[in-house]
């Protein structure tokens, strides 16, 4: 599938199971050892993606990172993050934080915003299953949108 073909698909798409859009973007997620602290990589191999993840995770890591590798392979397909950020002396903090912004707004849908009411941040990461982190970014994203409504 070309990355034409691939944005195609992820605008077309409604839900917000990270591993329903890899297999919709025919991208197969493989667990694999990764050097200590990288829960997720985003590679292709003889023209072929691939997402490794860290065997272990938890469920809420898991589905977090394979969000955010999902973000590098639509966003940055034409970059290769993680050799950046070990071989060269480029800052790639905005290329994570791009990959972040797609993971949360690929996992906490408009609807869990706008329903928020007397819930707190908190507890929305705890019932969804979303780290806090991307709670709190998804939130920030969130109002940004409402003031352009």
């Amino acid at each position: 599938m070309t990355h034409d073909e691939r944005m195609g698909v992820y605008q077309r798409y409604r839900g917000n199971n990270p591993q329903e859009l890899a297999d919709l973007l025919e991208v197969p997620v493989l667990e694999t050892s990764l050097p200590d602290g990288l829960f997720g990589m985003q590679l292709k191999l003889l023209g072929q993606d691939f997402i490794c993840l860290s065997p272990g995770l938890s469920d809420e890591d898991r589905r977090a990172t394979l969000a955010h590798e999902l973000g590098h392979l639509l966003l940055h397909d034409d970059q290769n993050t993680l050799f950046l950020a070990s071989s060269t002396y480029l800052n790639v903090g905005k290329l994570e934080e791009e990959a972040d912004r797609f993971a949360a707004k690929l996992l906490l849908p408009d609807s869990c915003f706008s329903e928020l009411e007397n819930d707190t941040l908190e507890h929305l990461s705890q019932r969804t299953g979303v780290p806090l982190r991307l709670v709190q970014l998804r939130w920030q994203m969130w109002q940004e949108e409402q003031k352009y409504r």
